[in-house]
């Protein structure tokens, strides 16, 4: 019967078989054959620390292949099995990884061999079975003639028993003892050329160099302190003249003629130029063949100059002892094209960079300035300020133009805040939810919840009398006269601009005698005249004008209910008259809805216990669920994967500050902070997690509509990566396909759940 014991694997078939499909059968056994003697490659998953090739049965694959390339991006070394064991093979492998990790190519127990990366070795396979060993074909190699064509690097020992005739030059690094030396070429010492002659306190000894007209000479000296070397150059027509001396405690005297000059590396061959100081052997590096700079580091960083320490000292420092009233040091970043400008020419930019956790190096913050308008006379310039703001580099943080100021320009979710001497938010723009707060951190958080205004106000802790906002006037008001007021524009109304409401505050009475007041109501009918329609007088008694009315709809006490009547309904029920209700004790209902509930944010989310350990989840991160349905950013404790929200539109399951607050009026500020203290200690161990719906989600790498999202592990935390046709285990993972993408660059998912 057929076998495939042979060394290519090859089906050997039996007597009287493969009737009909003998020739087919011996077709692809010779093709395989031709296989085996061709160039095969073989790709490496990522990352891997261990890898098998087999050499299949009656199949095509790289590992038949003589020549096998194993290709793929490794971070470690990796162990390559050839299979099966019993396979005696003779392969040329290279290592085409990258990475810089070894390959090490085994076949069972026995010895391997490496291949660093970028080398070709020539093995053989003993295909002894369970301890089968790869052996280093060329480790003892014996050749009669060897013709090399290139270089040759010998790594040990060169021992030649005859003659060596070499056309191009030789570099001798130790010591070579030769009694007659005929060079036609170069000569090449790293060693001692020793010239031996007298002593004496002038010239002694030295090498000349009679080009017939002039004459160069390297002499030595011999002064009072120590010996010196001294270089002459003779011009032509001219006498012999010192260009160079090196002193006895190493100084360097340049003597260049007259419009002369020092130049290193004239000849603009890639070639360094270094000088050494106490502590570091690269104080001074010019990098001959990138055409750069370096200070204290031999590591080129991509820049014309580089300067580098080993510690937290001051890299640049400009100083300037002029005692004038000039405003020096000055330091300018200066473009001049030697062209005609643009409008939007960029003039400078300094860059701060890092690496992140992944060792690449990110610009994390930037300052630009550009040419706005660059006509003669009205010329105009732009200064920006820039940071990364979740992965995406150049976010701008505060832009000075020619015509604004304007922080976060890009409208990421980003706050702004100022503080006074007294209060950490003073000034304080939610960039998350488009508000700004005064005296407050969260401006749109009140008694009525969420979304009562774009401006919150907060009074001073524990001065609950304190203004909110004041509105001063001038001092010299008399009875009748306004003293503020705050109006409402509509720009769609007819007239753009139209005051369609506002609240004013008048005098009632002389200030000097009485300084009472009333608060007026003004509103914007529907056929465009404006005027009051309500007042409240300084006696308290308030009064509606006579094209306005006072309607109050509102239901109390109604089976421990609270709602909002319908007014087109004529009769009260909860459950389908009301436009709002809540706590209804017979149905258990908090709130009835008989329209649709519109809402801003974009998904469903709900609170989630974090386990122990983990830390922050930034907007957007995918984190793992637990055994015990807890959170973690552990990537092997995690049985399941979901997204935080960004912008949820309900959140479900808070109930984890269940402690009440302390009484509204309590003025004790240390019952009120203790209750926060507690309250926010609670917040950090849960966080809301999208369910349903749209979310952004923070993608490592790069990404396409229509791939799915799934965790990778990332050191033992985890990451989001996006792939257009994942495996079924990679799609039992996923969190999301992708959609669309953001304004942020970040794309947003349909939420898949479990």
């Amino acid at each position: 019967m057929a076998t495939y014991v042979n060394d290519l694997r090859l089906k050997e078939i039996g007597t009287g078989e493969s009737s009909g499909t003998w020739g087919t059968e011996t077709n692809v056994n010779l093709e395989l054959i031709g296989e085996a003697l061709s160039f095969g490659t073989e790709g490496i998953t990522t990352n891997a620390d261990t890898h098998t090739s087999t050499v299949a049965d009656g199949s095509t694959d790289p590992a038949r292949s003589m020549y096998i390339k194993y290709t793929g991006t490794l971070d470690s070394a990796c162990t390559i099995t050839i299979a099966p064991n019993t396979l005696s093979r003779l392969h040329f492998i290279e290592n085409g990884t990258s990475g810089s990790q070894n390959i090490i190519i085994s076949q069972g127990s026995g010895a391997n061999v490496t291949i660093p990366p970028g080398d070709v070795k020539v093995v053989y396979l003993d295909g002894a079975g369970s301890g089968a060993a790869v052996v280093d074909a060329f480790a003892s190699l014996s050749v009669v003639d060897l013709k090399v064509q290139d270089d040759l690097t010998v790594t040990d020992d060169l021992i030649v028993n005859g003659d060596i005739d070499l056309e191009g030059s030789i570099d001798v690094n130790g010591t070579a003892n030769l009694d007659v030396v005929d060079v036609d070429g170069l000569l090449t010492a790293s060693a001692a050329i020793e010239i031996n002659g007298a002593a004496g306190s002038a010239i002694s000894e030295g090498l000349l160099i009679d080009w017939s007209t002039n004459l160069a000479r390297f002499l030595t000296y011999d002064s009072s302190s120590g010996s010196e070397i001294a270089f002459f150059t003779q011009p032509n027509g001219g006498s012999s003249t010192e260009r160079v001396r090196i002193k006895e405690d190493g100084g360097l005297v340049v003597t260049p003629a007259a419009g002369g000059h020092a130049v290193f590396n004239e000849g603009s061959i890639d070639a360094d130029f270094r000088v050494e100081s106490n502590g570091n052997a690269n104080m001074l590096l010019v990098d001959g063949g990138n055409d750069h700079v370096n200070i204290g580091t031999s590591t080129d960083h991509g820049a014309v100059l580089n300067v580098q320490t080993t510690d937290n000292t001051v890299n640049l420092a400009l100083v300037s002892t002029d005692t004038d009233g000039d405003a020096g040091p000055h330091l300018d970043l200066t473009r001049d094209a030697g062209n005609v400008p643009s409008d939007g020419d960029v003039m400078g930019t300094i860059r701060f960079r890092n690496d992140n956790t992944d060792l690449v190096m990110h610009n994390y913050a930037s300052i630009e300035t550009r040419t706005v308008d660059v006509s003669a006379g009205t010329e105009d310039g732009r200064l920006e300020i820039a940071t990364v703001v979740a992965g995406t580099e150049g976010t701008s943080r505060a832009l000075f133009d020619a015509a604004e100021t304007v922080f976060n320009d890009n409208s990421v979710d980003l706050d702004f805040r100022v503080e006074s001497n007294g209060n950490a938010n003073m000034i304080f723009v939610d960039g998350g939810n488009d508000h700004v707060g005064i005296g407050t951190a969260t401006p749109d958080a009140n008694s009525f919840g969420a979304g009562h205004g774009v401006l919150g106000v907060a009074s001073a802790t524990g001065s609950a009398k304190t203004a909110m906002v004041n509105l001063i006037g001038d001092g010299n008001d008399t009875a009748d006269t306004r003293v503020g007021a705050v109006f409402f524009n509509d720009a769609s109304a007819t007239g753009a601009g139209a005051t369609i409401a506002g609240v004013e505050a008048n005098r009632a009475t002389d200030h000097a005698t009485d300084p009472g007041g009333t608060l007026i109501f003004n509103t914007n009918n529907s056929g465009g005249s404006y005027g009051t329609k309500a007042t409240i007088r300084a006696n308290g008694t308030v009064s509606f004008s006579t094209d306005g009315s006072f309607l109050t709809n509102t239901k109390y006490n109604y089976r421990d209910a609270v709602g909002i009547e319908n007014p087109n309904s004529s009769s009260y029920s909860v459950a389908t008259s009301s436009v709002l209700t809540a706590g209804s004790m017979s149905t258990g209902r908090s709130i009835n809805a008989t329209g649709t509930i519109n809402a801003s944010g974009a998904d469903y989310a709900e609170y989630m216990y974090k386990a122990d350990g983990c830390g922050t989840i930034a907007k957007g991160d995918v984190v793992g669920v637990d055994i015990n349905g807890k959170l973690t950013d552990v990537f092997a404790d995690a049985i399941s994967f979901v997204i935080k929200s960004t912008n949820p539109s309900y959140v479900g399951g808070d109930t984890w500050a269940d402690e009440e607050p302390p009484n509204k009026d309590e003025e004790d500020t240390t019952e009120w902070d203790s209750w926060y203290a507690r309250t926010e200690g609670k917040r950090a161990t849960v966080d809301r997690i999208a369910f349903s719906g749209q979310v952004p989600v923070n993608i490592t790498g790069s990404f396409d509509v229509g791939d799915y999202v799934y965790p990778e592990v990332n050191g033992s935390g985890i990451k989001a990566v996006a792939k257009s046709s994942p495996t079924f285990d990679e799609y039992k993972l996923c969190v999301g396909k992708i959609w669309a993408t953001e304004k942020d660059g970040r794309p947003f998912v349909a939420v898949k759940i479990g």
